[in-house]
């Protein structure tokens, strides 16, 4: 997953999503996404708990969507868990630090 403080929420792949007993085409609660060829509707699901970095948030919104294969990640770390965490990220080290 890549680490993305422009993308409000979670998001994970339909496969990643399927895999897990999601039925996400049926989530009621959807959101419009701006991408490279438009706006498209994704659902918006809560996951249970979802843990990163050492890390885990619980009732999580997360939005179902595939990114291009071109983008070589599955999925990104948006907003809805990095808020929840004082982050420190030193480039020159290579270190990523959550408080």
């Amino acid at each position: 997953m890549a680490l993305d403080t422009g993308a409000t929420y979670l998001m994970i792949p339909w496969r990643i999503s399927e895999s897990l007993g999601l039925r996400a085409e049926i989530s009621k609660e959807k959101i419009s996404m701006t991408t490279a060829s438009g706006t498209e509707q994704a659902p918006l699901v809560t996951l249970k708990s979802v843990k990163a970095f050492g890390r885990e948030v619980k009732e999580i919104k997360t939005m179902i969507h595939d990114l291009p294969s071109t983008a070589y990640v599955d999925g990104l770390l948006g907003l809805s868990f990095i808020k929840n965490f004082k982050w420190e990220i030193d480039f020159y080290k290579g270190t990523i630090k959550l408080f």
